[in-house]
């Protein structure tokens, strides 16, 4: 479960719009300055820690709801832009699973997406491509 927060997280700073333009001739890219507040390894750990102090987060659990609830507040906080996802998904018995995410939305909303597995990077890169890798592993049980 923490590793598709921390995909769904760092996919979330890669998010635009999608406006579907539909003329041939490319807008130049834009330099984009973002202002980001500096490292603060006491306040990283304390968001850590606040996840852990929710206990389990596999879907269903109380866990799961108000860790979300914590990561789209504390996003929001920081000037990300934060749209919750909620889905019901079956699982392999039947029992509807409430999920946070939409894989789908990550590849229509993100261009880019970052892909951390146990603290590993393991995919970083065009989100079609990262979510595809991702789904792969995921199936083949590699995560």
């Amino acid at each position: 479960m923490l590793l598709l927060t921390a995909f769904i997280l760092l996919s979330a700073f890669s998010c635009g719009t999608n406006n579907n333009k539909t003329n041939s001739v490319q807008e130049p890219e834009k330099n984009i300055t973002v202002k980001a507040p500096q490292f603060d390894a006491d306040s990283a750990y304390k968001y850590i820690q606040a996840q852990v102090d929710f206990g389990p987060r596999n879907p269903n659990s109380k866990g799961h709801a108000a860790c979300g609830e914590y990561l789209a507040t504390k996003l929001a906080e920081h000037g990300a832009k934060v749209t919750n996802q909620n889905v019901e998904l079956p699982a392999y018995d039947g029992t509807l699973l409430f999920v946070s995410h939409d894989i789908n939305q990550v590849q229509q909303l993100c261009q880019r997406s970052i892909w951390l597995d146990h603290g590993v990077l393991r995919g970083d890169g065009p989100s079609r491509e990262v979510c595809a890798d991702y789904v792969r592993a995921m199936e083949a049980g590699e995560t």
